[in-house]
């Protein structure tokens, strides 16, 4: 399976899959020292700590800068709610 992926992958549109697919294949499997090989399938199969999101504010508008990074800034202004008016001008012109 794992030969397959590196087969398939050569043929992938992205070339960002091509690239990494053959730079791991070089690195894992045409590879002939045994320790740097140990050494890159533990680096890549280690388990990796998870990601500790912060709490959510209940006072940033979601989807806003100061909620993407969790403080306000004093530059941005918050935005008004969507407008019930502004909502139906829209599915009257569609």
């Amino acid at each position: 399976m794992f030969l397959y992926v590196f087969i398939i992958s050569k043929y992938d549109m992205s070339f960002d899959i091509i690239d990494k697919s053959r730079l791991l294949e070089a690195l894992i499997l045409n590879n002939n020292c045994p320790t740097l090989k140990k050494n890159i399938i533990d680096l890549l199969c280690s388990t990796k700590p998870p990601v500790m999101e912060p709490l959510p504010r209940e006072d940033l508008l979601v989807g806003s800068l100061s909620h993407c990074i969790g403080i306000e800034l004093p530059s941005h202004y918050t935005l008004s709610d969507w407008s019930a008016q502004a909502f139906l001008m829209v599915f009257t012109i569609i």
